[in-house]
């Protein structure tokens, strides 16, 4: 009998517990006002209000890596990157990746 006391009582215990709610991240937009450049290693970020070099700025926000970039062209709030097989597009303000369309032979 105290087993299944102890058995309906931990299953109202778990029960009882609010689902977690998970938020959606909140990206900065850091990279609005400033020095693109375009490197072999990806883009860096220079900002003129703070005067810092922000290093590979699509790995820091997507977690991958641009594979040997070659062009970048922005418009409007949309940039749009170039890599060898690759093409990019991201948001210019908070650098998200918005999609991809790999499989160019050679892009260059």
């Amino acid at each position: 009998m105290k087993k299944i006391f102890l058995l309906l009582s931990s299953s109202f215990l778990f029960m009882a517990c609010p689902p977690e709610s998970i938020e959606p991240p909140i990206y900065n937009k850091d990279y609005g006002k400033g020095l693109y450049i375009l490197t072999e290693n990806g883009v860096n970020f220079y900002d003129f209000d703070e005067r810092v070099l922000k290093e590979d700025i699509y790995s820091t926000v997507n977690g991958g890596s641009l594979q040997n970039p070659s062009s970048l062209n922005i418009h409007g709030n949309k940039m749009y990157i170039v890599t060898k097989n690759t093409f990019h597009k991201v948001d210019a303000e908070t650098f998200l990746s918005e999609f991809s369309i790999p499989g160019f032979t050679d892009a260059q």
